[in-house]
């Protein structure tokens, strides 16, 4: 979770990736289907992650994976878009993101 949210705001502070940090999908219209996809994949990935750290018992068992795994990709998208608004504050919002996954795992 941590490393996808820190590529994300480092991308998105950047001139480049504040573009698509604020913009977002929704300008590409019909190139929607083909941009977009990181978020699809970040999803899997924290999937994967999630069931890794319940397995491992980090989480509890009944921890609905997938359902948590779409609470934190909007968080990330949320940390890159305000990256992108307010790079200094990048940052802050990671070490945020950093507590809230230590109080999740039970560390």
């Amino acid at each position: 979770m941590l490393a996808l949210a820190g590529a994300l705001a480092s991308i998105t502070a950047t001139p480049e990736g504040r573009f698509y940090g604020l913009m977002g999908n929704a300008t590409f219209g019909p190139l929607g289907g083909i941009t977009g996809s990181a978020s699809g994949r970040f999803h899997t990935m924290l999937v994967e992650d999630l069931d890794l750290a319940r397995e491992q018992g980090l989480l509890a068992a009944q921890t609905p994976v997938n359902d948590l795994a779409v609470l934190v990709s909007g968080a990330l998208r949320e940390i890159g878009a305000t990256a992108a608004r307010e790079p200094k504050r990048a940052p802050q919002l990671l070490a945020a993101l950093r507590g809230t996954c230590a109080a999740l795992l039970h560390q």
